[in-house]
């Protein structure tokens, strides 16, 4: 079985490790992405995804990195 999509809070505890509370006061904060859908908080995996690279890339002091084989590298055509 593939790992869903969306995610429940629940879910995305166990994925990140870390207590549903704590979970819920990032939603209701607005410092996670999340969505409430029939009022029940859920999490788009890819999306959580981006938002942990984002703040891991902010925390780093480290050499330069290079793009994951996900990145999509995009080049400006010459006019």
């Amino acid at each position: 079985m593939t790992d869903p999509a969306v995610m429940t809070v629940d879910d995305l505890a166990a994925y990140l490790q870390v207590g549903p509370k704590s979970l819920y006061k990032l939603a209701q904060a607005g410092e996670i992405p999340a969505v409430k859908v029939a009022g029940h908080w859920r999490f788009y995996r890819p999306t959580i995804d981006a938002w942990l690279k984002t703040l891991s890339l902010q925390n780093y002091a480290g050499p330069e990195l290079l793009p994951d084989e996900d990145d999509q590298v995009v080049e400006e055509a010459d006019p």
